[in-house]
């Protein structure tokens, strides 16, 4: 006989860490997508944490102290769902360092700092393909025991029941409601509070702005080495085909003010990956790191007449001039169609 052995509260906590962590993966990553990302992590938790609340004040065979020897679990089950809720918190926690350190965002941000952020990434990303293996594991578990069960444990756990001669548990309709509401007014805030922006400007200088802004724009010291620096302002250097020709005060205050505020020295993300690429580059978008951060931007965006060339950050960097590059403030244009037999006309 078909029972109730799983209540509503647990069926809803199940499908929602399961579609938002689905949801937090797809994102991962994505331009544009960062805030939504942050969500469903936020989420994600959040089923986690309301699962193990409800692994003590759920109904019978919900509670922890019955995983075991109930229906709702066998033994394999039950290690299975123990791995997934840790790594979902351990996911979460190293996607706070991330956002703390390498994107100056949420709680951590300013106690985190950019190199433990940027170490980070790498395992935040790597541990959610290890959740990738673990749902495909998952998946064949489960449907290895509904072949054993005779019975769908995948539609159980949509309706509630399966076969078991004991009794049924309550619905928990009303508590499945109560913590509805406390989900849609927790989640949002919560991301909201991890997603804020916490971006301290870069170090200014007027004579930077204007010497260098008079010809292209004004990079932060921060996006390139010191040795970088150094071989650009030198009295005799070739810069870019032409002599900067610079009073020998300017020369020196502009020497100066890079070497003080350049990757070497800087502890912002952009800084921490110039510095960790070494070398002298002389161009900022021949690095390895610019490169890598700007591989989904089409080649055509650059060409547009609202964006021009690789050098103007500004045209898609709002912040670009205060030096924080905040991923997350990014707007590409859109390239912008040639209008057909009129050469060089764009609408």
């Amino acid at each position: 006989m078909q029972v109730r052995v799983w209540d509503v509260p647990t069926r809803l906590l199940h499908w929602g860490l399961a579609g938002s962590a689905v949801a937090a993966f797809a994102t991962g990553g994505v331009p544009g997508f960062g805030s939504l990302h942050v969500v469903a992590g936020v989420a994600a938790v959040a089923a986690v944490i309301g699962r193990g609340g409800w692994g003590f004040a759920g109904e019978r065979w919900s509670r922890f102290d019955s995983w075991s020897t109930g229906p709702a679990h066998s033994g394999k089950a039950v290690r299975s769902a123990v791995t997934a809720l840790v790594g979902v918190l351990v996911l979460g926690s190293s996607g706070m360092v991330v956002q703390g350190g390498e994107e100056a965002r949420g709680p951590l941000a300013g106690w985190v700092s950019p190199a433990v952020g940027v170490a980070v990434h790498p395992l935040h990303t790597a541990l959610a393909w290890a959740s990738v293996v673990w749902l495909a594991v998952h998946l064949s578990g489960v449907a290895l025991q509904s072949r054993k069960e005779g019975q769908s444990l995948v539609l159980g756990i949509v309706h509630g029941r399966k076969q078991w001669d004991g009794p049924p548990v309550r619905a928990r309709l009303g508590s499945a409601l109560v913590g509805g509401i406390g989900v849609a007014v927790v989640v949002p805030l919560a991301a909201a509070a991890i997603d804020a922006p916490h971006h301290p400007p870069a170090p200014q200088s007027a004579a930077w702005a204007e010497a260098c802004g008079e010809c292209h724009f004004a990079y932060p010291p921060m996006v390139l080495p010191a040795a970088s620096w150094a071989e650009m302002l030198a009295p005799d250097a070739d810069h870019f085909g032409e002599s900067l020709g610079l009073p020998a005060a300017t020369a020196s205050a502009l020497s100066s003010f890079a070497a003080v505020h350049s990757a070497d020295a800087g502890e912002t993300p952009i800084a921490v990956r110039m510095r960790a690429e070494g070398g002298a580059p002389q161009r900022v978008t021949a690095t390895e790191t610019w490169r890598g951060l700007h591989a989904a931007v089409p080649d055509a965006v650059f060409g547009s007449e609202s964006v021009g060339s690789r050098g103007r950050c500004g045209a898609c960097h709002p912040d670009a001039e205060q030096g924080g590059f905040d991923a997350r403030a990014v707007v590409v244009p859109e390239p912008e169609p040639a209008r057909p037999g009129v050469p060089g006309w764009r609408s």
